[in-house]
């Protein structure tokens, strides 16, 4: 990509273009009351700590990984606001991710759905994103995918 294709302050070698969305547990909902992990010293911890773990993964993280075990299902993800932000504040991360996602598993009317829905957005992101890098994000991605081109009416 052509770096003002990219979100701004990330390169080609970016940590965050290795996934599509990410969350650490505790920034789930539900999890506060859970507390930090015990400590494992003894044979006997072990079943404690066990336990514990099972009370963080189930609920809210499963529910999160279940929210995205499918393309389909990453897709409504991505159009999602974040919490407690405008109806047009998404990740763009999570949005670009998933348009690419999207184009290497031959789903290029959807990836074109999410770009067209996004350049209309009101860009409230200037930290992140802007409708300047979007738009040539969306033109890397017509020059090398044609039918991703096609699919936006390019």
């Amino acid at each position: 990509m052509p770096s003002d294709a990219l979100l701004k302050g990330e390169g080609p070698d970016s940590r965050f273009l290795e996934y599509v969305d990410q969350w650490t547990f505790n920034n789930l909902p539900g999890l506060e009351s859970v507390g930090k992990a015990p400590w494992v010293i003894t044979e006997a911890d072990v079943p404690i700590a066990v336990q514990w773990f099972e009370n963080r993964v189930s609920g809210a993280v499963a529910k999160w990984f279940d929210d995205r075990n499918s393309l389909e299902r990453l897709i409504r993800v991505a159009e999602e606001p974040i919490p407690g932000t405008s109806h047009d504040r998404i990740d763009p991360r999570v949005l670009r991710a998933t348009i690419i996602l999207c184009i290497v598993n031959g789903y290029f009317t959807d990836a074109a759905g999410l770009m067209t829905a996004h350049l209309g957005r009101d860009h409230v992101q200037p930290n992140m994103d802007s409708f300047e890098r979007a738009a040539a994000f969306d033109r890397a991605l017509a020059d090398r995918f044609p039918e991703y081109r096609h699919a936006r009416g390019c």
